[in-house]
């Protein structure tokens, strides 16, 4: 009081202020390290989203709805049987909880918002999860075969739209030399045709519905909410139906086109010799198709049918879905009222884009000549 007596009151408001900012700053590290040990969310979260930003940054906006619908153990046992790795601080926090299940040593940590680089190979002996028995019905299990169905299918267009379109065009713009480009058989507009923006749009979709349901695909038991997977996955649906349309309806009116496309090239390539078929593009999709596991080998054309196909294999899987929930319903043991009515709605929904997809396809047939496809 003696010192701050002779100073003007800007001086003593000033000399209060840095005394206050220094509490402050006190304050939020006592803070930061209760944080550490204390099992708050706020904390968690951050971690978690680090994590995903390291790992698989398409799922970092997951992060609240997670922690929203089911408790940290389930979700902490999820990612470890994902990733076989734990964000930063969980394995203790699992322990400090009394969870019996040893997630192994965390030789990573977060620095700045962000998993430092300093990442040994230590995660290689985290001791396998043992899980709790989980009660699970049919409902459970056609929506893991949706969701895996959906996996399938994006990761088979998305082969075809990055793998081969990005040497396509690579080539096709000489980028690769002269002798590739001449044999490739293919233009820059046909190669647009066969793995151009239409299908582009389309693998775009699928990953933005994955997006959605990767939250029920992470933690395979029933949320804290009382709606369930199955209203989940309903609603991630009902809202990407739209995104479908408009991205289905524009490939498929293109599908007959490239489809005949290629058609005539397989022709042209069982004319050529030996010599000259090595840098024609069928040539390169049998080699990518047989060298990764997610095509199997399959013909390039039997994949661009594959998002006409995929509209009715999901109409049949929700009508199952539909089938199966109703006799929730029926029982009195779980589900919705809510749900079912959705459930129904989005069932109707698919069927009108197939019926309609279906009827677009046979006017393209008309204009553009009709493909064999076995």
């Amino acid at each position: 009081a003696q010192r701050s007596f002779g100073r003007s009151a800007s001086q003593r408001t000033y000399h209060a202020w840095g005394s206050f900012r220094r509490q402050d700053e006190v304050d939020q590290r006592v803070n930061f390290h209760k944080s550490l040990v204390e099992p708050k969310q706020l904390v968690l979260k951050r971690s978690l989203r680090a994590f995903y930003d390291w790992l698989d940054p398409a799922c970092a906006f997951h992060v609240d709805t997670l922690f929203d619908l089911y408790p940290f153990q389930s979700i902490a046992t999820a990612i470890h049987e994902k990733y076989t790795l734990l964000p930063p601080g969980w394995g203790e926090l699992i322990n400090a909880l009394g969870h019996k299940i040893n997630f192994g040593p965390e030789d990573f940590k977060i620095v700045r918002g962000k998993i430092s680089k300093q990442y040994v190979d230590e995660h290689n002996r985290i001791h396998p999860i043992v899980h709790r028995n989980v009660k699970r019905v049919k409902v459970d299990d056609i929506i893991d075969e949706i969701i895996s169905n959906e996996r399938l299918f994006h990761d088979q267009i998305n082969a075809v739209v990055e793998y081969f379109g990005v040497q396509l065009r690579e080539i096709v713009e000489g980028r690769r030399g002269e002798d590739r480009r001449m044999g490739l058989s293919l233009d820059q507009d046909e190669v647009e045709i066969i793995c151009g923006g239409s299908l582009r749009a389309v693998r775009n979709v699928s990953a933005n519905l994955l997006a959605k349901l990767e939250v029920l695909s992470l933690v395979k038991t029933n949320p804290v909410d009382a709606a369930g997977r199955a209203e989940l996955l309903v609603g991630s649906y009902a809202e990407i139906l739209r995104e479908m349309r408009g991205s289905y309806f524009p490939f498929v009116g293109g599908y007959s086109k490239a489809a005949n496309l290629i058609s005539k090239k397989v022709e042209e390539l069982s004319k050529l010799k030996k010599n000259k078929q090595q840098y024609h593009f069928i040539r390169i999709w049998q080699i990518i198709s047989n060298s990764l596991d997610v095509l199997q080998g399959k013909r390039l054309d039997s994949l661009l049918i594959k998002p006409v196909q995929r509209v009715y294999q999901t109409k049949l899987l929700f009508e199952r879905l539909l089938k199966e929930y109703d006799k929730l319903i029926s029982n009195g043991s779980t589900g919705t009222s809510k749900c079912m009515k959705d459930l129904k709605k989005l069932c109707a929904d698919i069927n009108t884009l197939a019926t309609d997809l279906n009827k677009h396809m046979s006017e393209s047939k008309k204009t553009q000549g009709n493909p064999s496809m076995k």
